[in-house]
């Protein structure tokens, strides 16, 4: 995943948010797998490198500007790996229902 800086407003955009850049029926397509207030961990679904100063738009028109991208030290398209896991750890309580989803692509 990119961790994408910039400024952010993390009640538009959300986990699991999919996301176009540079334009939002034909661009590449990433999807938010988290956010903090100064940026997003964002999966590039094309093999697609965002780039500082372009713009990720999602359905509903919002945009963020990118104000800085840090690469993955992984190349998922490589073969060299079988999974990954970039969130951090957490405790649920007991009122949390959690959902596990897991993907394998051969």
């Amino acid at each position: 995943c990119f961790v994408i800086g910039g400024s952010i407003n993390t009640s538009t955009f959300s986990a699991d948010k999919n996301l176009r850049l540079n334009n939002q029926s034909t661009g590449a397509l990433f999807r938010i797998v988290s956010t903090t207030t100064t940026g997003i961990l964002a999966q590039s679904l094309e093999n697609v490198t965002p780039t500082i100063g372009e713009v990720l738009i999602d359905e509903d028109g919002n945009q963020f500007t990118i104000g800085g991208v840090t690469a993955p030290t992984i190349d998922k398209y490589s073969g060299d790996i079988l999974f990954i896991d970039n969130k951090q750890a957490f405790t649920p309580t007991e009122d949390q229902t959690v959902t596990l989803r897991t993907v394998l692509q051969f």
